[in-house]
């Protein structure tokens, strides 16, 4: 992929995101998972990032910056802890994109949380609310079938986009 400058990656219009039953609204600085919560858009001019509620990350703006393997700092630390490819890593996911890596994303500091990424954004997350599981883990052994068998379970679940304008895109 060319390298572009930060400055050329759109911001994108859309202000308002939903993730299964999770949705966020950037402009109101708040979001809603089975509760209220507030939530900022903390991105710069190297990195995505959102602070609030379980949606703790920062992503590269540009798609080589994955390669580093860790972005962010402290709480806002986001690590890749897998990459998958292939159609059906797509198909797994539901995902009608042109052909781009599934980044599986998280910070080992919460372990219940696991961020489902392609080039084109933010496709799901998984989340275990109550706390239980060791998403993370699973993550880096097993990847998607693994998070998916576990997903199994009525704790957590699995939160796909069903927004048009995914967040997070990397150009």
């Amino acid at each position: 992929m060319p390298a572009v400058s930060a400055a050329q990656v759109p911001d994108g219009s859309p202000r308002v995101y939903v993730w299964g039953s999770i949705a966020i609204d950037l402009e109101a600085g708040r979001g809603r998972a089975g509760q209220t919560f507030a939530i900022r858009d903390c991105s710069d001019s190297d990195n995505k990032c959102l602070d609030g509620g379980m949606l703790r990350l920062t992503t590269p703006r540009l798609c080589n910056g994955y390669a580093q393997g860790a972005f962010g700092e402290g709480e806002l630390k986001t690590e890749v802890l897998r990459v998958e490819e292939g159609p059906e890593v797509r198909a797994r996911l539901d995902a009608d994109l042109p052909n781009s890596p599934m980044f599986l994303l998280g910070n080992s500091a919460r372990p219940n949380v696991v961020y489902v990424f392609s080039r084109y954004g933010m496709q799901g997350l998984y989340w275990d609310p109550l706390g239980k599981e060791d998403l993370i883990a699973v993550a880096r052994a097993e990847g998607l079938p693994g998070l998916a068998r576990t997903g199994q379970s009525a704790d957590f679940f699995y939160f796909p986009a069903q927004t048009l304008g995914l967040w997070g895109p990397c150009g």
